[in-house]
């Protein structure tokens, strides 16, 4: 796509480089026998990469977006916010702790793959940019 539009990053070399690594990473983690966790590992940080070359280069269009005419482009109704009480089962609930777990567990997986992140502790992950500590 970076090569379509011309984007500068995308035409060098270590570009094409960068794009066969990621495609063997990307080849090699889809032989792993765990519901893809490896693929997602692989795929995030490239993708991260991807999108920070890309900036600048893409049009983002919201509900606000006007053409030349100074018409919207998309006539969709307003947002609406409808807050509501919900009450889960003990069933839902574990489900949701268990995937909340999960979760955890991935971003520290994520964590070592990503120079962003640092690990303070099993509980506690830092992001370097912003310096937000996760519980």
């Amino acid at each position: 796509m970076g090569r379509l539009l011309g984007v500068p990053t995308f035409l060098t070399q270590s570009s094409w480089n960068e794009e066969k690594e990621d495609a063997s990473a990307i080849r090699k983690a889809k032989k792993a026998d765990d519901d893809g966790q490896s693929l997602r590992m692989v795929q995030i940080p490239a993708v991260r990469r991807m999108q920070k070359q890309f900036t600048g280069h893409i049009l983002r269009r919201t509900t606000d977006s006007r053409n030349w005419r100074d018409q919207t482009l998309l006539n969709l109704p307003p947002h609406k916010t409808i807050m509501g009480v919900l009450r889960l089962t003990s069933r839902e609930t574990n489900i949701i702790s268990e995937r909340a777990e999960e979760a955890k567990a991935r971003f520290v997986i994520m964590c070592s793959f990503s120079p962003s992140y640092s690990l303070a502790s099993p509980q506690r992950i830092i992001c370097k940019r912003t310096r937000q500590i996760s519980d």
